[in-house]
């Protein structure tokens, strides 16, 4: 009979009281409406929404202003209802006579008359009744959350006035329960209602004179049972013990739920005999926007032995409950283990060693079994591959300890393993030997020295069994204060030091033994250490007058000045390539040595290394024998000129980016690109770094962009030899 859905009707009302009815009627005989909501189009200041349950139509009203909003808690609101009979309708159709719907008028009383008692009554069971209740009445209302800075709620109660704090509460208050709005005169139920008629309601409020923009709202139905509900979800569980936690999706529920309520069921033989309790007497509301489709709620289990079922009811605008989301069944996790504890290693009389732990009483019966590791570092990566005793009985509380097993210095741990390979470990405690006997000195102290002036320096171990390690002392006469020259213990009886080249001076070497326990043994007898090669002559230096031009390095460097020195070489090499003689610097035989000596080099352009070393060797009567090279040299960098190409931009003002690009053209291949960019007059400073994969697609997307701002782009290439190009030439663009 009816054809098609219409929605959002705005009517515009006339001092004829049936001008909008008749507008209706025009319609009616082509529209086909599960529900219909309309809105005066002047201000849009009032608002209808209504709902068939069952036998009954469920109506919810709000103001979109706090002036209305106080007129209606003042004066109340009129509700017109009229009747369409489908029967009857389609008898006047037949009989081509007018067909005029049954009027009925509604007055709902202000709310300010109602009964303080019967809100603070209904307080009891409902908070949202105590939250209207502040609303209204509370002369001194204002918002704040425990003082938490930056929260929403301090920040509404800074930027709005005491009436419009009354208001936004009083409207939390109506969402969140169909049965307060209904008692703060923002809802109402006709049960006068029957199957088969077509239902028209109309509202506005009282104590409104200026009738030509009288606020209206309207809400229009057929009385039907039945709507859609979202598809049911399941519920993510993850239980511990005696506590679960709860996650949902509420992606298809939030358009029709205002809040919901979480229930939990035992386990029962039958699914349908299971009895939900409820565990929240308030709904539950998304109040976040941070994810507002997900919700969360904990909940301590009752039992650890029972299995539980979940599910989540959500309630509507108008009071009906439907499920969201329900759970598998599942019960609480293990009863945590305790963790042991390490009370003493005591010694008997006998000299045997025990290890004493204690355990809590109560979390006795869930241990299984414990096993006992030690270690030499306070370190369980160190102790659990020393495993002293296993699978012992979990009464036990001692264990008799090998003193060979134990080094001076001792980390015990203890091992609680109970159902299901579940283990806690015990905090680790420390063991000390006690030792206060240093070991012998090191003997048989002896030494070689290479023609460099390497120094090799080997002696005895000591003959205790508890020495860890050895440390080396240095003195410049046998009277002077030792010196100590090993930066650690060392594990081995050898030690290598550099001895000077071009003195016929002695070193005075000693060595003491460290035991377990730290002792140190006394120094051993001192080696007398001379160079054995006093004609060898001594090594040239670079000077700092050293310096690199573009094309080319400037060497300088001091020649020796010993007697037996015959010439000088000049060595370079090139990254990992071997040492080449670049230039001999022969001396006249009885000519005085100068001070210093210079070479200029040039880079050959064809070759990108980016390294040179150089190396001036001092040598002596024989090259092959005698030659000395220096221990110090100097490294040239050079960077062969490369200009890289100018980028060019593309803007995309709908996206709001600017994509530099640019090609590439060297063959070598790319470890980075550096981007720059210069908004209007400020400094050019670096955006972003390419990495070589990202390098590779030779562009970039600046997204960081701005509005009728120039900006101006520059490039650089930094090469997987260490190369780094020129800028290139600025890129500008206009966005």
């Amino acid at each position: 009979m009816i054809g098609c859905i219409i929605n959002n009707i705005n009517i515009k009302r006339d001092k004829m009281k049936t001008k909008w009815i008749i507008v209706w009627l025009s319609v009616f005989s082509t529209l086909a409406i599960g529900e219909v909501r309309a809105q005066a189009s002047d201000s849009a200041s009032l608002y209808m929404s209504g709902k068939v349950c069952g036998n009954q139509v469920r109506l919810r009203w709000a103001a979109s202003t706090p002036e209305l909003w106080q007129t209606a808690l003042q004066y109340g609101w009129t509700l017109e209802r009229y009747d369409f009979d489908t029967l009857a309708m389609g008898q006047a159709a037949r009989k081509g006579t007018a067909y005029t719907p049954s009027r009925t008028q509604i007055d709902i009383s202000p709310f300010l008359q109602t009964d303080t008692a019967r809100i603070a009554a209904m307080a009891d069971t409902d908070m949202y009744a105590a939250v209207l209740g502040e609303a209204v009445y509370n002369p001194d209302i204002a918002l704040s959350v425990g003082g938490i800075a930056a929260s929403p709620w301090d920040k509404i109660s800074k930027e709005m006035e005491r009436k419009q704090i009354r208001f936004a509460l009083a409207n939390v208050a109506y969402d969140r329960s169909f049965a307060v709005a209904c008692l703060g005169k923002m809802g109402y139920v006709d049960t006068a209602v029957q199957p088969g008629h077509y239902y028209l309601y109309r509202l506005y409020a009282k104590g409104l004179h200026d009738t030509a923009t009288l606020d209206t709202a309207l809400y229009f139905t057929r009385l039907e049972a039945g709507s859609l509900r979202p598809p049911v979800q399941e519920i993510q569980m993850e239980y511990a013990y005696m506590y679960a936690a709860l996650e949902w999706n509420i992606r298809f529920a939030h358009q029709q739920s205002v809040g919901y309520y979480v229930e939990r069921a035992a386990e029962t033989k039958k699914k349908e005999e299971r009895r939900y309790v409820r565990l929240n007497a308030t709904p539950l509301a998304v109040l976040q926007d941070n994810n507002p489709y997900t919700m969360r709620y904990a909940d301590s289990l009752p039992d650890e032995h029972t299995r539980y079922a979940y599910r989540v009811i959500g309630v509507d605008l108008f009071g009906e409950e439907f499920v969201v989301a329900q759970s598998r069944l599942g019960k609480s996790g293990l009863m945590p283990l305790a963790m042991a504890q390490i009370d003493s290693v005591k010694e008997d009389e006998q000299g045997k060693r025990y290890l004493h732990w204690s355990y809590p009483e109560q979390s006795a019966a869930s241990v299984k079994a414990f096993e006992v590791y030690a270690g030499s570092q306070p370190d369980w990566e160190d102790s659990q591959n020393n495993l002293l005793a296993a699978k012992l009985p979990p009464q036990t509380r001692r264990l008799a300890v090998n003193p060979d097993r134990l080094g001076v210095s001792t980390y015990f741990y203890v091992k609680a393993i109970g159902e299901e390979g579940k283990t806690t470990l015990s905090r680790s405690y420390f063991y000390w030997k006690k030792d206060s006997i240093p070991p012998l000195p090191p003997t048989g102290l002896a030494y070689t020295i290479d023609s460099v002036g390497i120094a090799c320096i080997t002696w005895k171990a000591s003959v205790d069994a508890d020495v860890e390690g050895y440390r080396v002392f240095r003195q410049t006469d046998r009277n002077a204060e030792p010196v100590q020259v090993t930066s650690q213990t060392l594990g081995d009886t050898v030690f290598f030091d550099t001895v000077s080249l071009n003195t016929l001076q002695s070193f005075y070497y000693s060595v003491r033994a460290l035991d377990a326990s730290g002792n140190l043994s006394k120094p051993s007898e001192l080696l007398a250490v001379r160079n054995l090669l006093p004609d060898k002559p001594a090594p040239a230096v670079f000077s700092r007058r050293s310096q690199v031009e573009s094309d080319r390095v400037d060497l300088v460097w001091y020649n020796s000045q010993t007697s037996n020195v015959r010439g000088h070489a000049l060595y370079y090499r090139c990254d990992s390539s071997s040492w080449f003689l670049l230039k001999d610097f022969p001396l006249k035989e009885n000519a005085p040595v100068p001070e210093t000596s210079s070479f200029s080099f040039r880079f050959p352009d064809r070759l990108y290394s980016t390294r040179y070393i150089f190396n001036i060797v001092a040598y002596g009567s024989d090259k092959e024998r005698d030659t000395v090279s220096s221990p110090f040299y100097y490294t040239a960098s050079h960077t062969p000129a490369f200009k890289p190409p100018t980028p060019f931009a593309v803007v995309d003002s709908d996206n709001r980016y600017i994509q530099l690009q640019w090609k590439e053209k060297t063959a070598k291949p790319l470890r980075r690109v550096f981007v720059y960019r210069r908004a209007e007059k400020d400094k050019m400073r670096l955006l972003a770094t390419l990495d070589a994969q990202a390098a590779e697609e030779a562009y970039y997307t600046d997204f960081s962009v701005k509005m009728n701002t120039e900006y101006a782009y520059v490039i650089q290439f930094e090469y997987a030899d260490g190369l780094w190009s020129e800028y290139s030439a600025p890129c500008t663009v206009n966005y």
